[in-house]
């Protein structure tokens, strides 16, 4: 009997790691571009999309107003964007050059469902470029 039962637990093993190694998931993307707000790209910012089942993925703006998203799902995605948090002082305590204030972002562009912005991605979606207005 205990070799039954091994043979089994042994096809049950090999049945889930199978699946869980397969190339049936969904495909998730790499996306880069900018973030502008009336012409002019930010130099901070934590952006957001949020996919219409509830999957997201983040990134940091960077200070030349560009990002990296990762693990994107395809698909329809709405988009917000927050301030990133700020330090007060530099951490070796020298007063280097004074970085350029944080644009301040009208409210509605912090939730994604209130922001109005939409975008398609698709498999090929490489770039996507942000105009807030």
């Amino acid at each position: 009997m205990k070799p039954l039962i091994r043979a089994f637990a042994f096809g049950v093993l090999v049945a889930c790691l199978a699946a869980g190694c397969s190339k049936g998931g969904v495909k998730k993307l790499t996306v880069t571009g900018t973030v502008s707000y009336k012409g002019e790209r930010l130099t901070s910012g934590i952006l957001r999309v949020v996919g219409t089942d509830g999957a997201f993925a983040t990134a940091r703006v960077g200070a030349d107003g560009t990002f990296t998203l990762t693990d994107v799902v395809p698909g329809e995605v709405r988009v917000g964007i927050t301030e990133a948090p700020q330090s007060s002082s530099s951490s070796d305590g020298k007063g280097g050059p004074a970085a350029k204030p944080p644009v301040k972002l009208p409210a509605k562009y912090q939730d994604p469902d209130k922001s109005d912005l939409k975008y398609t991605i698709g498999d090929n979606t490489k770039s996507l470029d942000i105009e807030l207005k």
